[in-house]
């Protein structure tokens, strides 16, 4: 398993998908899809608008995994750059975005693998200045009755390939869920819950003391 489909597979937020109140299920969402962009500017630049003035941000996540696995935790953003998903026992995962790489540390294995950020699908989230009008690999954009609205970014070549559907209330705007399709057609969806904004978050938090391995004891 390469890099980045270790990331598509293992992270990102939310709220279980069952007692979602958005009322529009996931298949229905991906039926919808827009081929094409058109005129979905007005959508890109507000949902843009929305990530860059996030400060910090903090709440519950779900991750349903490919096989239907479910995983839950408690993940903390401080824009740009650095996030934080630590995951609910008996998970021994812990994942920290420190600007510059996804770290991602796994205290039953005592691993540590790192992963560039701009080569996973948090760098949506976590750039400085984003600008999804002008992104690339932004291939469609809608608006979902009853209140929402949906980017899909595709990254075609290199081994970041997939898809990432990003998923917004509109009214107030807020990210609720996400799902990444990896380049072997495996996705994983992820929800948030209970989130605050604004909140005091420890520097440290997105820190990790030995990017090599934390968990080795001795000289």
């Amino acid at each position: 398993m390469t890099g980045p489909d270790l990331i598509r597979r293992r992270m990102i937020a939310g709220g279980l998908l069952a007692l979602s109140p958005l009322g529009l299920s996931l298949a229905r969402a991906q039926e919808e899809m827009p081929q094409a962009l058109g005129q979905n500017t007005e959508i890109l630049e507000k949902i843009s608008s929305y990530i860059n003035g996030i400060g910090t941000m903090q709440g519950r996540f779900a991750q349903i995994g490919p096989s239907g696995q479910l995983d839950q935790g408690t993940f903390r953003m401080r824009r740009p750059g650095r996030i934080r998903f630590d995951y609910d026992a008996p998970s021994p995962l812990v994942i920290v975005a420190d600007g510059t790489w996804v770290i991602l540390q796994d205290s039953r294995l005592e691993t540590v693998d790192r992963y560039p950020l701009k080569a996973t699908p948090l760098k949506f989230l976590l750039s400085k200045n984003l600008d999804l009008a002008d992104e690339k690999r932004i291939v469609a954009a809608d608006r979902l009755p009853p209140n929402e609205l949906v980017v899909l970014a595709r990254e075609e070549d290199g081994d970041a390939q997939g898809e990432i559907e990003m998923y917004f209330s509109e009214s107030p705007i807020g990210l609720n869920r996400w799902i990444i399709t990896d380049a072997q057609g495996l996705q994983t969806t992820v929800l948030l819950s209970d989130i605050e904004r604004d909140v005091k978050l420890n520097p440290a938090l997105f820190r990790v003391k030995d990017k090599i391995n934390p968990f080795k004891k001795g000289p």
